[in-house]
Formats: structure tokens, sequence, C-alpha cells
């Protein structure tokens, strides 16, 4: 009998790994590689949601160190 999505996630649980966090990764990592825009045509993501995923997986750049600078 196959799992069920719940099912899996359950068992990926009582073992520590945390669904949520792993699909988030999983698409940030996605969104290192391909351009924003094909990211956001995905069914059920918005453009804001591509553009912060893209600047999710760059990492901390020139902004975060402006930022730190400034505190």
């Amino acid at each position: 009998m196959p799992l069920t999505p719940h099912a899996l996630a359950v068992g990926l649980k009582a073992v520590g790994i945390r669904c949520q966090v792993v699909h988030r990764s999983a698409l940030i990592e996605l969104a290192s590689e391909l351009p924003a825009f094909v990211v956001s045509r995905l069914p059920g993501f918005h453009q804001s949601t591509a553009d912060n995923w893209q600047r999710d997986a760059q990492g901390f750049g020139p902004e975060y160190a402006a930022d730190l600078s400034r505190r």
C-alpha cells in the first residue's frame, strides 16, 4: 500500500525531519538555479515570492553588510 503524503510527513517528523523546512529549502535552491520569472510560473507562486526566494538563495549580500554597519 503506498504512503499518503500525511503518513510520510508523520514518519519523517518522527525521525526529526521537518517537511516544511525541507520543502522551502528545495524551492529556494530551485530559485537559485532558475530565473524568478520561471519559478513564479509554477502553480500557486506569486512573482514576489519567487523574487524573495531568489534573494534568499543569494545569501548575505551588500545590503546585509550595509545594514550591519548602520547598527
